[in-house]
């Protein structure tokens, strides 16, 4: 691990797996320091996908500000160009209120982008669009995704082979710039000059104790009522209109449930397999950062205290305006 920097710290990011209890130990920090916590998770943008995304409640809301959760329409696309826009305006403010900005999520690629700036793609084009849209609705989607892999086969992988979204856009990049979408990606971004992050990555080191855990999360998102919370948002709507968000991991197995596509014990574990698939993905991500600490996060008492330990030796709140 490379040193941090401590020129003019001024945010913590808190990045991890969905899993690895990084919510608690926002709201913890949060009692201990002057700090708001900015969502960095793109399902919990979401108006009313409560349950499903593991929304912080309305009383842990109440406890420490939050920022970015619930500030979209199911049927809006949200993107990491937005989230940067967003958490532009929210870093400004917390900071002019004397305040730290503690960037809480596992959507790696808006960790990135706000940090480092976004890559210049090519602004969408809606003829090419709707060409793209045609084909989808002839073909499907699968051929896309197939055709997306000999275009640009590193975006194929990352890419979800059922997000409509991402596969369009990414087709839509390789046409309109004649090169793959990864390429723009790895090259010099614009911007990210606003905050200079103190940076924590959890992971949990026993993958199988990380599985039980997202296994019985999903059980007790049951018991608290994610299948009504599936069926309120898909009411009325026929199954080639439900919004992509709601093909997110967990949803997505909940809907297949209800149009009886899966049984019950099947729904259970194919969204416990798909979670578990999502935290390895989200964890090789978060693998890459190399200036900020990596921390086992099984031990909740040892991981708090390190935690208050690299915050307190940065030096972020003496440095406060």
């Amino acid at each position: 691990m490379q040193m941090v920097k401590q020129n003019r710290l001024n945010a913590i990011f808190l990045m991890g797996a969905t899993g690895t209890g990084k919510s608690a130990v926002a709201l913890r920090l949060a009692k201990n320091f002057p700090l708001e916590i900015i969502n960095v998770d793109s399902v919990q943008v979401y108006k009313d996908l409560h349950i499903g995304s593991a929304k912080p409640t309305p009383f842990e809301q109440r406890m420490v500000p939050h920022h970015l959760i619930d500030i979209c329409e199911i049927n809006e696309i949200y993107s990491a160009a937005r989230f940067c826009e967003d958490a532009k305006k929210v870093s400004s403010d917390i900071l002019s209120r004397k305040k730290i900005p503690l960037f809480v999520g596992g959507t790696g690629l808006y960790f990135k982008s706000f940090a480092s700036g976004l890559s210049s793609l090519p602004k969408s084009d809606p003829d090419l669009r709707e060409q793209l849209l045609l084909k989808m609705r002839k073909l499907g989607l699968a051929k896309l995704h197939e055709w997306l892999t000999t275009l640009d086969a590193r975006s194929a992988k990352r890419i979800n082979p059922n997000d409509t979204q991402r596969v369009l856009r990414a087709l839509e990049v390789c046409l309109l710039a004649e090169k793959p979408m990864s390429a723009y990606l790895e090259e010099g971004c614009q911007g990210g000059d606003l905050v200079d992050p103190l940076k924590f990555v959890l992971f949990k080191a026993d993958r199988k104790l990380l599985r039980d855990h997202l296994r019985e999360r999903f059980q007790q998102m049951l018991n608290r009522g994610l299948i009504n919370e599936v069926i309120n948002l898909t009411y009325g709507r026929r199954p080639e209109d439900i919004p992509n968000c709601l093909k997110s991991v967990g949803y997505k197995e909940v809907l297949k449930y209800l149009l009886k596509e899966l049984s019950y014990d099947e729904m259970i574990f194919r969204a416990s397999i798909s979670t578990g698939q999502l935290a390895k993905r989200q964890d090789t991500w978060f693998k890459r950062e190399r200036d900020g600490f990596r921390l086992e996060s099984s031990n909740h008492e040892a991981l708090f205290e390190k935690i208050i330990q690299e915050i307190e030796k940065a030096g972020i709140f003496r440095r406060l305006p």
